[in-house]
């Protein structure tokens, strides 16, 4: 069985067995929106008549929980992950370009000033998008 979640599990096979939600509620001595809902994934079985749903579908109870979680990967908090992980490695490697410029004695001020700059900007970006996300 090639089934992503529990409630496409109990769907598939209570239609394979012939059962309507009202069938099974009345077998697993639940109203008939407890089925539908365990069928949408929007709740579980009771732990104490998981076993029973599973003889009832005619699986164990290993097979019943043997489905594989249906991720959804976020891929806007990824992409502001790397867009945060960029703007501090700028800001990191400004401030250690300054530093070593200056201690070797090649660069004068006004350009360690704008390098700075250049830092702290990225920095300040990413503190603001980083407050802006925890306000969300």
């Amino acid at each position: 069985m090639k089934n992503k979640t529990l409630g496409s599990t109990i769907s598939v096979r209570r239609k394979i067995m012939g059962l309507t939600q009202t069938d099974l509620a009345n077998k697993m001595e639940v109203t008939e929106q407890a089925v539908s809902k365990w069928e949408r994934d929007q709740s579980c079985p009771d732990v104490s008549t998981f076993a029973r749903l599973a003889e009832t579908l005619g699986l164990s109870s290993d097979e019943l929980l043997s489905i594989k979680e249906n991720k959804k990967i976020d891929t806007t908090k990824s992409i502001d992950n790397i867009f945060g992980l960029i703007f501090k490695i700028i800001a990191l490697t400004a401030s250690v370009t300054v530093i070593s410029a200056n201690i070797i004695g090649i660069i004068d001020s006004r350009s360690s000033l704008i390098i700075v700059g250049v830092g702290l900007l990225c920095l300040s970006i990413y503190l603001l998008k980083k407050t802006d996300n925890l306000k969300q």
